[in-house]
């Protein structure tokens, strides 16, 4: 199966994941009424069992996409990895629904999602060498001033990113990268990665939170009962990040091309031989369709790349990959999505660290 045909499949498993949950979403919001009238808030285990449903039907999911569209990765190794990053989706969701059941006061739900988003950025590295069980190496390179955190995976399309280690900022790679002769130039592209990355997820508060301002402007998620609360919170926040793959991708775009220019300026050859060689890597390569590609894909085509670099077509604002890294940092407003995308649904590890 080509590049492009396997692409395809992907970005139709995940237009249909993403529309899955968009939709049961929006069933939600338009039948809160008959929600309040029917389902029984007295049973200690509703949220509980709503979270078990999202999980089984996600599962469908993550089965197709390891077992059909990423080289037949469903066996032992992928279900740990699943748990493991299941269990930590849980985890947070668990910590945010405590948060706003405790902050009963005006502004709790919104105090409660900001200390989370506060929080996630800091666990994304360690969350990726848990979820790769622990299957990691640490490595210093002096000539780029960088720490290093290696992941060792069979995840093909697993590339790392510049992230939080706890409070130190570090650049996460695949060990195949690592060892591979366009390390130096991955390396050069991320240098500014580093500069931005307070920066980048600082945008992605913003706009999450503004989301929940919204919310409550409209009272999309007013519910005396917590349950329904959070519910309905859940859905309205699912819509609001299906916003960001449409509106950020555009952003995204302009990071991808300023990051290939910084690398320009120290070996154009090899940078253009690694941006041939990349969506061997992820397994895309944007669309020839301008529309579809800023639609569907945070990382442009070769073409469009190469003609970036021809151009100097580079833009002025790089706030980093907003859409690919909004999806981990959505964890913290329950975004039922956020697993469900062409590039992560089924590749657990890239939940956390998607392409990018």
């Amino acid at each position: 199966m080509g590049l492009n045909l396997k692409g395809q499949n992907r970005l139709f498993l995940g237009i249909i994941n993403v529309g899955f949950w968009f939709l049961i979403s929006l069933l939600v919001l338009t039948n809160k009424d008959y929600l309040n009238e029917n389902l029984r808030t007295d049973n200690p285990f509703l949220i509980t069992n709503i979270y078990i449903t999202y999980i089984a039907l996600q599962f469908v999911f993550d089965w197709v996409g390891a077992r059909f569209f990423n080289n037949n990765a469903f066996n032992a190794v992928w279900f740990f990895q699943w748990l493991v990053g299941t269990l930590f989706q849980f985890g947070i969701w668990l910590c945010l629904f405590y948060l706003i059941s405790s902050f009963s006061f005006k502004g709790g739900l919104f105090c409660s999602v900001l200390l989370v988003l506060l929080v996630l950025p800091i666990l994304q590295g360690p969350f990726a060498v848990l979820i790769n069980l622990n299957r990691y190496s640490k490595e210093k390179n002096d000539k780029y001033n960088e720490n290093l955190l290696i992941i060792n995976t069979n995840e093909k399309s697993f590339t790392g990113d510049v992230v939080y280690y706890f409070f130190r900022k570090i650049n996460v790679i695949s060990n195949a990268i690592r060892s591979s002769d366009y390390y130096s130039i991955e390396s050069l592209r991320r240098s500014d990665s580093f500069n931005i990355l307070l920066k980048t997820n600082s945008v992605l508060i913003i706009w999450n939170l503004l989301g929940v301002l919204i919310g409550e402007v409209f009272n999309l998620y007013e519910s005396d009962e917590i349950e329904l609360k959070v519910l309905y919170f859940a859905s309205w926040m699912t819509v609001w990040s299906f916003l960001s793959l449409i509106l950020l991708t555009r952003l995204s775009h302009n990071s991808v091309y300023a990051c290939d220019a910084i690398a320009k300026n120290e070996n154009k050859s090899l940078l253009i031989k690694w941006i041939k060689h990349f969506p061997d890597i992820v397994g895309e390569n944007g669309h020839q369709n301008p529309l579809k590609q800023a639609v569907f894909y945070p990382i442009p085509s070769i073409k469009s790349r190469l003609d970036a670099l021809k151009t100097n077509s580079i833009g002025t604002i790089n706030f980093g990959n907003l859409t690919r890294r909004n999806l981990f940092l959505s964890w913290g407003v329950f975004n039922l999505s956020a697993r469900s995308v062409h590039c992560n649904v089924g590749r657990p590890l890239l939940w956390v660290l998607p392409p990018s």
